[in-house]
């Protein structure tokens, strides 16, 4: 399973990232961790229409952080929220990653990334993922322009590679363009932000997949100028060759 476990935050790793930490940085992003860990379970518990419902006594209580040091840490209660938020899609985005380095196919590829976005959907309530979409697209925090850029250069940068991949392997029809097959798959992304779209579209979320996969394969064969097909064309050839045969032994 894709979310079976939590991984360390992208913030986590950054900061850690050639560092030789000492007891009380380390100390300092375990108690990070923990406060995410417990914002995050009372998020995704909250039936409430705002996250900002988020009580930090209750982040407090749950993480054994004072509130001082949670505000020190992350300025606000926004601060925390957005935290939360970023890093559960950086883990979305991580495991996307892995599963792209891994050598399978184009079309297990494309069930394995379903699969992966399939299980984080699942790992959250349906009010946590419509918060979180919300915060997305409607957020105008600091840092909010500079992190959905980052985010739609790191989806697009997934995708790409996953379309070149396709290609290599003739899975994808050469006539397809990047810049279509990103609009494409942009536009279903849209209509899924809608609840009622996407609550629909859950239990069928592989077909499409596999609806996809067969719409972008290339064909059996290229229609000829007179609407035969390549193979049809060469049934009349090779037909003619036969009678021409059959001509030249009967003549003999």
């Amino acid at each position: 399973m894709c979310m079976a476990t939590r991984m360390t935050s992208r913030m986590g790793r950054a900061e850690t990232e050639g560092i030789d930490m000492n007891g009380f940085e380390r100390r300092t992003l375990a108690k990070k961790e923990q406060v995410l860990d417990a914002a995050f379970d009372l998020m995704n518990a909250d039936s409430s229409e705002s996250a900002e419902t988020l009580s930090i006594a209750e982040v407090a209580a749950r993480s054994h952080v004072s509130r001082a040091t949670i505000f020190n840490y992350f300025g606000s209660k926004q601060g925390l929220i957005s935290a939360v938020f970023d890093r559960f899609l950086s883990q979305l985005g991580e495991e996307a990653e892995q599963i792209i380095t891994q050598d399978m196919p184009f079309v297990q590829l494309m069930r394995a990334l379903t699969r992966c976005e399939l299980d984080h959907l699942h790992s959250v309530s349906p009010q946590f993922y419509d918060n979180l979409m919300r915060w997305y697209a409607e957020d105008e925090g600091p840092g909010m322009q500079e992190l959905r850029a980052r985010y739609t250069k790191e989806s697009f940068d997934v995708m790409l590679a996953m379309f070149a991949k396709g290609r290599k392997e003739g899975s994808i029809d050469l006539k397809y363009s990047d810049e279509f097959l990103l609009l494409y798959l942009r536009m279903m992304s849209q209509g899924a932000l809608d609840p009622s779209v996407r609550d629909a579209i859950v239990p069928y979320s592989e077909q499409f997949v596999e609806m996809f996969i067969k719409g972008v394969a290339p064909s059996p064969c290229s229609a000829t100028d007179d609407g035969h097909s390549q193979s049809d064309s060469g049934s009349a050839v090779d037909d003619s060759v036969s009678v021409s045969a059959a001509d030249s032994d009967s003549a003999s």
